[in-house]
């Protein structure tokens, strides 16, 4: 009987160990999420910070084609001007574009995490079926061995009638 107890404790306490590890395991995976999250959005400003430098850079070739053609006599600057802003531009566009790749990406990692998660979900679904089916199986054990405690207190009263 007192093993009996022993394993019913011992179940409970496993019991409450699945469910630490499974809320461990859901802060994990949350807390990497947030952090993949925050990633992303910080990806997207420097993406719109690129985009608003790409665009000055184009909104000053067009100022510059606008005065060459004002200043023919000047044109070697103003074509050295554009040649250099254009070539900005370019590395603009390069930067955004490799930040836009980046973006993807972690969309891509965070898409995974999320499907890391559902998983996890399912398996903390089953670890809970698993100790509800436990319960029971510790419940049923309680109950038999009462029913042999019973048993045994009744034999000790006839042995004791008898002698």
């Amino acid at each position: 009987l007192d093993a009996a107890r022993v394993r019913a404790r011992a179940e409970e306490h496993h019991l409450q160990a699945l469910k630490l590890q499974k809320s461990s395991k859901e802060d994990a995976l949350k807390a990497d999420l947030l952090r993949k999250k925050s990633a992303l959005k910080e990806a997207a400003v420097r993406t719109k910070d690129a985009e608003a430098k790409e665009e000055k850079a184009a909104a000053l070739v067009r100022k510059l084609k606008e005065e060459r053609r004002k200043h023919k006599d000047s044109g070697d600057d103003d074509q050295n001007k554009e040649q250099d802003a254009k070539k900005d531009v370019g590395k603009l566009q390069t930067e955004a574009r490799s930040l836009r790749d980046k973006e993807d990406q972690e969309e891509s990692e965070e898409e995974s995490v999320e499907g890391t998660v559902s998983n996890a979900r399912q398996e903390v679904d089953k670890l809970q079926r698993h100790a509800d089916t436990l319960r029971e199986q510790a419940g049923n054990l309680k109950g038999k061995a009462r029913g042999l405690m019973h048993g045994s207190y009744d034999k000790t009263e006839r042995a004791r009638r008898l002698d």
